[in-house]
């Protein structure tokens, strides 16, 4: 089977080549080099890897940027070593309809016969479809009279059933007969709207501080990766009350507000190597999944300590917890969790200057250095 070229998702092929087919032996030692830095292990690492020196001659050439010459030279790595696993956790996080790197990936992966990857991939985009859903579902039932919200929503239903028709198509091409009766099922669950589930008795357990933290230690000690499972903390919080629910989802919010900190922001800075808005609601999230509560206080009170306990690059998807605790208290009570703000109007703490960031964190890059 003829596949298409992985990187023409990417970048306009032709007008890349050519600083990559370079006949400059200063910029093929450069390439050489940077080639030699992937280790195949995380995406991020090896983005940060290359990116470590942006005055090499390769990244300043006229009419292209660093960054497509650097994720040319990743794809193209990457697809030639068959680093799928990597990759498939680069690609997680998308709604439906995917990007069309997500198809291309699929086409490859599934040709060299990892249909487990494929599955996480798609499974992954129907959940996340779904919950993108339940949260303009939440929405429309606030504002009922609002065309906009309830066009929104009919849109996002749409996505979502269609999601859950690929997920479906992959069960059925793979001849994974039971679940492709569960994803069915699933599906006729949105398209009906019908979320309460016949669930069991709630367990008895009072929510508190020490019960919030377990809950997600335990979830995030049963994750196949080092980051929490948002469906294995849905199936979880299911066995709660509503009441429950709702107080679990409180404590999370509390905790992100307890994070909107400048300290904690010049820590995700450091991290990342620069932060944006969305950026820093991931980082706290994903502090938060940790279930560790003293790296959350280590953060706001003594970031350099944090660190120490953190990846530089760290992969952080985007998920929304609030759509997960909304997804239970659906299926538990069959009413909307009304929303808890998880931000503040501004961070606590010190204001920096991102400007002078180097001078004033020196200590704190030195640790990720």
């Amino acid at each position: 089977m003829m596949l298409r070229d992985p990187l023409a998702a990417f970048f306009d092929l032709d007008a890349i080549k050519p600083f990559i087919e370079t006949q400059d032996p200063e910029i093929s030692a450069e390439l050489t080099d940077l080639r030699s830095k992937l280790q195949f292990r995380s995406w991020s690492h090896d983005q940060d890897a290359l990116f470590e020196d942006l005055d090499r001659k390769v990244y300043n050439q006229k009419g292209c940027t660093p960054y497509a010459i650097a994720t040319y030279i990743m794809i193209e790595a990457y697809y030639a070593n068959k680093a799928w696993e990597p990759l498939a956790t680069a690609y997680r996080g998308h709604y439906w309809p995917v990007p069309e790197w997500v198809n291309v990936f699929v086409e490859h992966a599934s040709a060299d016969g990892r249909s487990d990857l494929v599955e996480k991939i798609w499974r992954d985009v129907a959940e996340k479809t779904k919950l993108q859903f339940l949260e303009s579902y939440a929405e429309r039932e606030a504002y009922p009279n609002l065309e906009d919200v309830r066009n929104g929503s009919e849109q996002a239903k749409i996505n979502a059933l269609a999601a859950y028709d690929n997920l479906a198509a992959f069960y059925r091409a793979t001849g994974i007969e039971g679940k492709l009766v569960e994803t069915v099922a699933a599906r006729e669950v949105l398209k009906r709207e019908a979320f309460r589930k016949p669930l069991a008795e709630p367990l008895h357990l009072k929510i508190d501080e020490v019960a919030f933290w377990e809950l997600l230690q335990d979830v995030h000690a049963n994750s196949a990766s080092d980051e929490l499972d948002p469906t294995a903390l849905l199936v979880r919080l299911e066995e709660f009350s509503g009441p429950s629910i709702r107080k679990f989802y409180s404590l999370y919010a509390k905790n992100m507000k307890r994070l909107y900190h400048w300290n904690v922001w010049a820590l995700a800075y450091a991290a990342r190597g620069g932060c944006s808005d969305d950026a820093f609601h991931d980082f706290r999230v994903a502090l938060i999944t940790k279930g560790n509560p003293d790296l959350v206080d280590l953060a706001i009170e003594h970031p350099e300590e944090a660190a120490r306990y953190l990846i530089k690059g760290e992969n952080m998807v985007e998920w929304s917890m609030y759509s997960t605790c909304l997804a239970a208290y659906l299926a538990r009570t069959g009413k909307v969790l009304k929303g808890i703000t998880a931000d503040l109007s501004k961070p606590k703490g010190r204001e920096w200057d991102e400007d002078e960031f180097e001078k004033s964190h020196s200590n704190l890059l030195a640790v990720f250095a």
